[in-house]
């Protein structure tokens, strides 16, 4: 029989052998757990890892991606042509420079004068331009079509009085102004006759400026790209058969691209007239003009706001007034 003291000595000294049997154990269940054969397997029927007839499936793109990249063609079909639009009035200087400068230096300096004052004027005039593309566009997008081209037509008149008016006092006062730009002597001569006959194309060139904004504001901005190329070309024509054919010099510079512009005017004017009485506005100037405030929508457009435009929040929501009353006799 063991005494008491015996079998504490027996347990304290069993105890690490114990413990290190119990470690040994664990490390041996755990690799058993590991084995593929203990390894649990899902259970239903294996996936089918065939390949598809109809190849891969492809993800769909999304709907904003999509809505987006439409916006980004929408948006450059609108501004390629615009842009190209801006530089009828550049290429006219420039074909002009080319020609007018193998008669001389003193033709080429009174040319740089002249030009300088001219093209000074038309982008002072250029506002004709983005007033009208605003006005034409406020109303269309309100669906009034008939205003929206009234709107242009008052445009075009006053880009006509404008430039008329313009072309007179540049043509009264062309020494003058050449003479504060510091002309003198032959290059002075030079410049006053190429500003006076080039000043007869400023109503031409005005109307085209306005032109360009009602088309712009109607979304048609190939049209004046396509007639401010035919402009240029035409005004390269004149030139070379003006300056060198007819012999009329430095003069002939300035009515080739005179021609040109009245040219470029003309035509723009006739596409936007057609438009107008397409749609039935008048061809007279409307009192209050390109800053008459559009009125309400018409009739075939009911789905609109009484503002005009189409459905927003502020009149398709009631006030707040009206909605407090509105809980107050719920409750």
């Amino acid at each position: 029989m063991w005494t008491t003291g015996e079998f504490s000595c027996v347990q304290l000294l069993a105890r690490p052998v114990t413990s290190a049997f119990t470690t040994l154990k664990g490390v041996d269940e755990r690799k058993s757990d590991d084995t593929p054969t203990t390894r649990r397997r899902p259970s239903g029927p294996p996936p089918d890892t065939r390949p598809s007839p109809a190849g891969p499936r492809r993800a769909e793109p999304s709907t904003g991606r999509g809505r987006r990249s439409a916006l980004d063609r929408q948006i450059l079909a609108l501004a390629v042509p615009a842009l190209g639009a801006l530089v009828a009035e550049p290429l006219f200087v420039l074909v002009d420079s080319a020609v007018v400068g193998h008669l001389g230096t003193a033709q080429l300096a009174g040319l740089s004068l002249a030009s300088t004052l001219l093209v000074t004027l038309v982008g002072l005039c250029v506002f004709l331009a983005y007033a009208t593309t605003a006005a034409v566009a406020r109303r269309l997008g309100a669906g009034q079509e008939r205003e929206a081209l009234q709107s242009g037509v008052d445009g075009l008149w006053l880009a006509l009085g404008l430039g008329v008016a313009l072309a007179a006092a540049l043509w009264i006062a062309a020494p003058w102004a050449v003479g504060a730009m510091g002309g003198t002597g032959d290059v002075a001569g030079h410049a006053v006759v190429y500003l006076r006959w080039s000043a007869l194309g400023l109503p031409g060139m005005l109307l085209v400026l306005a032109s360009t904004g009602v088309l712009r504001g109607l979304q048609d901005t190939r049209t004046p790209l396509w007639v401010a190329a035919g402009g240029a070309t035409l005004n390269a024509v004149l030139n070379v058969v003006l300056v060198y054919g007819a012999g009329l010099g430095i003069a002939g510079s300035g009515i080739g691209t005179a021609v040109a512009q009245l040219t470029m005017g003309a035509v723009l004017v006739a596409v936007v007239v057609r438009g107008a009485r397409r749609r039935g506005a008048a061809l007279r100037p409307a009192a209050g003009g390109i800053w008459a405030t559009p009125g309400p929508a018409s009739r075939s457009s009911s789905a609109r706001c009484p503002c005009g435009w189409r459905s927003c929040s502020p009149c398709s929501s009631p006030p707040a007034s009206a909605r407090s009353r509105s809980r107050a006799t719920r409750s």
